[in-house]
C-alpha cells in the first residue's frame, strides 16, 4: 500500500514542480498520501522531492529483493 502510495505520489509531486505549486499546497498533499509522520516529515525536508520518492520506491524494492520476495526477473523489470 505504501509503495503505491508513493508511485501515485511522484504523479503529483512532478505536476506540482511543472506548474510551481505553492509550498503549501505540496505539504499538505504529502501529509494527505503519506500519512506516516516519519516519512512525509523526510519527504518535505528533501529539496527535490520527486527524485526523494523515486530513491525510496528503489529502497523498498531492494528489500523486497533482499528478502527474497521478488524473483531475479520482478527486480530487473522493476528497476529498468
Amino acid at each position: 500500500l505504501m509503495l503505491g502510495r508513493h508511485v501515485a505520489l511522484f504523479g503529483w509531486l512532478l505536476k506540482s514542480q511543472l506548474r510551481f505549486t505553492k509550498k503549501d499546497d505540496v505539504v499538505e498533499l504529502v501529509r494527505t498520501m503519506l500519512p506516516n509522520k516519519r516519512d512525509a516529515d523526510y519527504l518535505l525536508s528533501q529539496r527535490q522531492k520527486t527524485v526523494a520518492v523515486i530513491t525510496r520506491i528503489r529502497q523498498v524494492l531492494a528489500h523486497l529483493g533482499k528478502a527474497h520476495k521478488l524473483t531475479t526477473a520482478e527486480e530487473i523489470a522493476l528497476d529498468h
